[in-house]
């Protein structure tokens, strides 16, 4: 099934903001609608609360309620919040423009816009199959709080929350096939060709003319030595959460409640190539874009800013008013307008910047990752679409690895005394996983990130190679494994 006419009226999707009800884009508003946004301000909304009026010009009661205090979508955190808005809105743009109100929407208009989504001929932008599962889970979740407000799911109990068919309503959601784990080799290889301008003999292209490589060849290399997800990473603040310089090794830090999954802060590690490829960003090109931002005047007479005072506590942040905010409470959105003042001068607190030296989005990584595997694409080299989570997959698989090694001794930089004290402290390679990513249950270390490896016959295939050390030994056992990206070569 095809779209109509990009003139079919759409769906208009808004955020409420401190200070006014923002649009999710720079279209003009029409006055009518304008009328409509200005009176929402008034409601007594959370920030960033999504607000959504129909192709009539009317706000649609249930899907505003649905954000709101009493809603479902009103439980969710402040980004995922946002991610559900966006992906709600496609899917009602889609019935939009086939005619369709969503409130009568069937299973057979919901298989279409599955097939549209992944497959359908005309589109552009096709997502992958983890994506539509994302997308499909803020479906679902919409259509079960309307049901209670008398609209009828297309969604069968029948159905899975990827809207594929199971055998039984009540079993486990199928493991999507799409998931991918990468060695250290092969991410190496993706930043080279992606993001640093080399072409697969090894040369440097001189036609690329992408100037943040090195930005983002240690966001990658953070991601993968720390196993955050995008929001958690994207957000830090230099100093204060993030080292600026590397401290040794490895580096203990603590994500803030206000970027954790969960609102639950907790204890991460930072590899030392990690710690190095940021602090190599943060010395050259970070410092740069500051310094001509400075000079271009970018900091000057910024609205609604929140700063961290270089005399004081850096827990603390303060807004125009001068009230103090917890800095482990703010949301990746209130650290998009953080600042620190040294000197009388602002700079941005966020580790991660644009070229023009403001915050950088954390959703703007899925775009520098979308560019990237387009490039390695053009080349023919035969490697699988990287995205931010599949590093925080490869994370866990390197670990669990690791990790096994360890549990039966065969990790040589640790003597027999300190492999089992760390036995008795951690249980098993898979609570260690666990730890490192910061699940609340091992079963989702298990199921969802590992299940391909539980009966990984580790031991059997160390017995031949007791003195390769750990990124050896990855190369060795998974260079053959079907959903594991390995180097290929050049």
């Amino acid at each position: 099934m095809g779209t109509s006419s990009a003139t079919t009226p759409r769906w208009r999707l808004f955020f409420h903001e401190t200070a006014s009800l923002l649009l999710d884009d720079e279209l003009p508003v029409p006055p009518e609608v304008a009328e409509i946004v200005v009176a929402a301000r008034s409601r007594p909304r959370r920030r960033s609360t999504p607000f959504f009026i129909g192709p009539e010009g009317v706000p649609d009661d249930i899907i505003n309620d649905y954000f709101g205090p009493g809603g479902s979508g009103g439980r969710l955190a402040e980004t995922s919040a946002r991610s559900y808005a966006y992906d709600i809105l496609v899917f009602l743009n889609i019935l939009q423009q086939w005619n369709v109100d969503w409130r009568d929407a069937s299973p057979a208009a919901l298989g279409d816009v599955r097939t549209w989504r992944l497959y359908g001929q005309g589109n552009e932008r096709p997502v992958g199959d983890s994506t539509w599962q994302r997308q499909a889970q803020a479906i679902s979740s919409l259509y079960s709080w309307a049901a209670t407000r008398g609209v009828q799911s297309p969604i069968p109990p029948s159905f899975d929350r990827s809207h594929r068919r199971v055998a039984d309503p009540g079993s486990a959601y199928p493991r999507s096939k799409s998931i991918k784990w990468f060695t250290a080799a092969a991410i190496a290889q993706w930043v080279n060709l992606g993001l640093r301008g080399y072409l697969p003999d090894g040369s440097v292209d001189s036609s690329y003319r992408h100037r943040s490589g090195l930005r983002d060849g240690a966001f990658v290399r953070a991601a993968y030595g720390t196993g955050l997800r995008t929001q958690e990473l994207g957000g830090l603040v230099i100093g204060a959460e993030w080292p600026a310089a590397p401290t040794g090794p490895y580096a203990t830090l603590q994500l803030p409640d206000g970027l954790a999954k969960g609102g639950i802060g907790r204890p991460f590690w930072a590899s030392a190539e990690a710690l190095s490829a940021v602090h190599s960003y943060v010395s050259t090109d970070r410092r740069l874009a500051i310094e001509t931002a400075h000079r271009r005047g970018v900091y000057q007479n910024l609205p609604d800013v929140l700063t961290l005072e270089e005399r004081d506590s850096p827990r603390f942040a303060y807004d125009a008013a001068g009230r103090r905010l917890k800095l482990n409470l703010l949301t990746p959105f209130d650290r998009q307008r953080l600042f620190i003042r040294t000197k009388d001068v602002l700079e941005p607190a966020q580790l991660w910047l644009t070229e023009q030296g403001l915050p950088l989005p954390h959703t703007a990584w899925n775009r520098v990752f979308d560019r990237a595997n387009s490039r390695v694409a053009t080349m023919g080299v035969p490697m699988s679409r990287m995205t931010p989570h599949r590093l925080r997959h490869s994370f866990a698989l390197k670990w669990f690895i690791i990790g096994r090694l360890l549990w039966i001794g065969r990790a040589s930089t640790l003597s027999q005394a300190e492999a089992d004290t760390l036995r008795d402290e951690m249980g098993s390679e898979w609570f260690l996983v666990q730890t490192l990513l910061g699940h609340r249950s091992v079963e989702t270390t298990r199921n969802t990130y590992l299940e391909p490896f539980i009966g990984l016959d580790i031991e059997s295939l160390l017995s031949q190679v007791q003195d390769k050390d750990a990124e050896q030994l990855l190369t060795l056992f998974l260079d053959k494994h079907p959903r594991v990206e390995s180097r290929t070569s050049w």
